[in-house]
């Protein structure tokens, strides 16, 4: 059914925000990664010396070397030290106004080498270095780690300039620091300014008495820094300073998908997009016998709850059932059995709601038919099978798919790169709105009858174009999409849009039933008031018989003020405790009985999906002044910190 695999499509997205922001927050900083905080200091240790070397590569991978010199004090169980390194950060800069704002970075770490026995692990955003033997204790002693690793920075999101800004001292360490020494080697020489900030997150204190030569920094740090506090390096670098190694394979790939869907959409569109003759012909009655509920699937391509609504007072016509209103309740009374005059669909949901008895309170219907509904609308869509092409349709849904898919990945991947998690939220979301605005240009292809559906695709388009705009104004820059793929990927979707719009599904006969429908809905429109006086005379019960169809069409009070001031006769199989004055006052109740029965049916859809539901509902439950330079301490990358274990 085409809702099921449009709510399949969904629900993949919403997993998909749900998967996402769940590893989101698991991976996210810990709070005060990006503020002030305060911590603790332990008591079993503290560190004597903390010996720094960054040997900063050209193309912004960091080679860091650490000899942490630890002391212990006894009387403490502690197996030794460990090392926490950020996953990702936001790296705040000011400025000339003293303004800061902050960019979301993502960091890769390798080569780690740790000189005695250690563990690296990966818990809340943090990598973390666990130094030491669980089954040894080192308390009383002094212990010196030497520790290395290469951080990837990746580039630096500021197209003016490039620089150096970097915590060597994290505001992560839960102890004491009595000497820390610096040591900053750039790859080639530089003409800058080196400051060095110190103190807690946010501090503007600078140190003085280091050495630069315009390629090496040498800073030694006599103070205590205390338990959170850290020192940071920051140098101002000319553009084009750093070289980094970025990786176009994501780029690479979308770019191909893009233009495989392009060509696969092109070669379907020559094959598909001749519609066959579209022929009216102007009737009052339907061949080969169509019920209501066929011409309902027949307009659009999908059953509504309206469409099976409508078999009452066809089944009413044909002498199934009896209806009757009294103390404004209606009851189905049942006249004879389903028989081999009725299709299958018709007989299967007949049977149903006879089941309990031949009188059957309608507002009692809900429930009961729960567990039928579905099947009813699935055999609908097979007796009307040869109407429509299956691979026409599937290639079709295949296009608004993949298209939405790519658009997704490409938008992923520029949120991915930005480390925003909000953007990698609402590419999920734009995701799905560029196929819902793809599924509505369809649906209002399909519904050839009833233009009235032409809002959505607005609507949808609208939405993809905010989320766009959104993205040029927020996020968009080379380094983020250096192809433009999101400029390729939003003239696909133009493309596939006027695809879609002209893709034929509908096979020769689906065409010739089209043009049969359109024929009596034309025929309820325009026919005058003579000329139904005639008719009436040769087919007393024409309005009748008319009268279930004009309500799939949505022009149900069209079709009864036609015959204002006609002789119609009451029908034998409708009973009521109002005062029936004329048929007008018939329809009317008739009409509300069809509402009645449609509500019933949804409800009936609801209850059969409420234990859906509730299993979604369950898995989304389980699932959070500035100083000179432009910086601060804590305010670049890196840094992270540590304690005792």
């Amino acid at each position: 059914m085409r809702k099921s695999v449009t709510g399949t499509i969904i629900l993949l997205y919403l997993v998909a925000i749900i998967v996402t922001g769940f590893f989101a927050c698991i991976n996210s900083p810990p709070i005060g990664s990006s503020g002030g905080n305060e911590i603790a200091p332990a008591d079993n240790y503290f560190i004597t010396n903390y010996e720094i070397v960054a040997d900063v590569g050209e193309d912004n991978v960091i080679g860091i070397k650490e000899v942490i010199t630890a002391e212990f004090l006894p009387n403490y169980a502690t197996h030794g030290i460990y090392r926490t390194l950020p996953l990702s950060a936001q790296v705040g800069e000011a400025d000339e106004n003293g303004n800061v704002t902050y960019k979301n970075f993502r960091y890769t770490y390798s080569d780690i080498k740790v000189n005695e026995q250690f563990e690296v692990f990966t818990s809340n955003g943090l990598l973390y270095i666990q130094i030491g033997d669980p089954y040894e204790y080192v308390s009383g002693q002094i212990v010196s780690y030497e520790i290395s690793y290469n951080i990837d920075l990746g580039y630096d999101k500021d197209s003016g300039k490039d620089s150096f800004y970097y915590n060597l001292v994290g505001s992560f360490w839960d102890t004491e620091i009595l000497r820390t020494e610096i040591t900053v080697i750039l790859p080639k020489e530089a003409e800058t300014t080196p400051y060095i900030y110190y103190g807690g997150y946010g501090s503007t204190n600078t140190a003085q008495g280091f050495t630069f030569d315009g390629t090496t920094l040498h800073y030694v740090h006599d103070s205590i820094l205390e338990a959170g506090e850290s020192l940071t390096v920051r140098m101002n670098l000319e553009d084009g300073y750093f070289n980094p190694n970025i990786s176009y394979t994501w780029d690479i790939i979308n770019l191909v998908l893009i233009a495989l869907i392009a060509v696969i959409s092109l070669i379907i569109f020559m094959k598909k997009s001749n519609r066959s003759e579209l022929t009216p012909v102007v009737q009052f009655e339907l061949p080969d016998g169509t019920t209501s509920a066929d011409v309902g699937y027949l307009i659009d391509r999908y059953v509504h709850e309206k469409d099976i609504a409508s078999l009452v007072i066809l089944w009413a016509q044909k002498g199934y059932l009896k209806i009757k209103e009294e103390n404004k309740n209606t009851t189905l009374i049942k006249l004879k059995d389903a028989d081999k005059n009725l299709k299958l669909y018709e007989r299967v949901l007949f049977e149903k709601i006879f089941e309990k008895g031949a009188e059957i309170p309608l507002k009692s219907l809900g429930a009961n038919l729960s567990s039928t509904i579905q099947t009813v609308m699935q055999e609908i869509e097979i007796e009307n099978k040869n109407a429509f092409s299956k691979s026409a349709i599937t290639l079709r849904e295949f296009i608004a798919i993949v298209t939405s898919f790519i658009f997704t990945s490409v938008l992923f991947k520029i949120a991915y790169t930005m480390n925003y998690t909000i953007f990698m939220l609402l590419s999920f979301v734009g995701g799905a709105v560029s196929y819902l605005f793809l599924k509505s240009l369809m649906a209002n292809l399909d519904e050839v009858v009833n233009k009235k559906k032409v809002w959505l695709s607005v609507l949808a388009a609208a939405g993809v174009i905010v989320l766009i705009v959104c993205y040029f104004i927020f996020c968009y820059d080379f380094f983020l999409d250096p192809f433009g793929n999101l400029i390729i990927i939003i003239a696909l979707l133009a493309l596939n849009s006027i695809i879609l719009r002209k893709f034929n599904v509908r096979t020769e006969l689906g065409m010739k039933k089209l043009g049969d429908i359109i024929g009596l809905k034309t025929f309820i429109e325009v026919t005058e008031k003579e000329r139904l006086e005639m008719l009436c005379k040769e087919n007393p019960e024409l309005f009748y018989n008319v009268l279930p169809y004009a309500y799939v069409f949505g022009i149900y009070d069209e079709w009864c003020k036609k015959f204002e001031g006609i002789v119609v006769k009451m029908p034998d199989w409708y009973e009521s405790d109002a005062n029936l004055i004329d048929f007008i006052v018939i329809s009317t109740l008739l009409r509300g009985t069809m509402i009645n029965f449609s509500s019933a049916l949804h409800l009936a859809s609801v209850v059969k999906t409420a234990s859906l539901i509730k299993t979604i509902g369950s898995v989304a439950g389980t699932i959070g002044g500035i100083g000179g330079g432009g910086g601060f301490s804590g305010g670049g990358h890196g840094g992270g910190g540590g304690g005792s274990w």
